[in-house]
């Protein structure tokens, strides 16, 4: 979380419901704030709209570092469904896990996990003994 009103804060009862229809468990979750260690711990950041792209860029330090954050879905945001009803968790839902699917297909040969919007998806194995994730931003 880039804003300081999530950290902490569970998933919305409509995505934990979305989720779990979809056979994935995200009702432990907490947000937490993006640190600047995690620049060094994530191969991959992805976040899920420009306004968070643009302050995790700005957080970077480094090229390397900014060339590591991208949007979810490319060149668009992913639209807030919080305002809305189920059906706008259902459609927020397919289109992380396409996102992620096409990840997964454009990233086939490298050795990581990622975690998006709660859906945990692995890729190959770890690169070392710890885990790497790369943690959305909303």
């Amino acid at each position: 979380a880039t804003a300081s009103f999530h950290i902490g804060k569970s998933p919305d009862h409509r995505s934990i419901k979305i989720a779990a229809d979809h056979g994935i468990d995200i009702s432990h979750q907490k947000a937490r704030a993006f640190k600047l260690e995690d620049f060094n711990l994530f191969d991959k950041i992805y976040v899920m709209d420009n306004n968070n792209l643009k302050i995790i860029k700005q957080l970077a330090e480094t090229l390397e570092q900014s060339n590591k954050v991208n949007l979810i879905l490319e060149n668009e945001d992913v639209p807030d469904p919080y305002y809305g009803d189920e059906s706008d968790f259902k459609i927020v839902f397919e289109l992380l896990n396409e996102a992620c699917e096409k990840i997964k297909r454009c990233d086939r040969g490298a050795d990581w996990h990622f975690n998006v919007g709660g859906l945990q998806q692995s890729v190959g194995k770890p690169r070392s003994s710890g885990e790497r994730f790369c943690v959305p931003t909303s």
